[in-house]
């Protein structure tokens, strides 16, 4: 087939192709319920981590049709990511120290 036969690639697909980790899981409370995560990983998670989580967990509901968390993954967050994060709804995880 050729490039120019090929459908047009747009700039939803394209954020999902961007997400880090996405998951599709059941939640515990209603195990019929399927939940999508959209994922953003970083050392120090920063406002652009956020935001991009936060914008890509709605693209990823609206086109699998289901309710959708977002999640930054981090070594570290300073209080005010805390407070955009949950100004957006966006989880905020972690790592443990070793």
């Amino acid at each position: 087939e050729a490039a120019g036969d090929l459908p047009a690639v747009t700039a939803t697909a394209i954020a999902l192709l961007l997400v880090d980790i996405i998951c599709i899981g059941r939640r515990r409370a209603n195990r019929d319920e399927e939940l999508a995560l959209a994922i953003e990983t970083s050392v120090t998670i920063g406002d652009n981590d956020v935001v991009r989580a936060a914008r890509r967990s709605e693209i990823l509901a609206a086109i699998l049709k289901l309710p959708a968390q977002a999640a930054v993954v981090g070594d570290s967050v300073d209080r005010p990511r805390t407070a955009l994060a949950a100004d957006y709804q966006v989880s905020v995880i972690l790592h443990p120290d070793e």
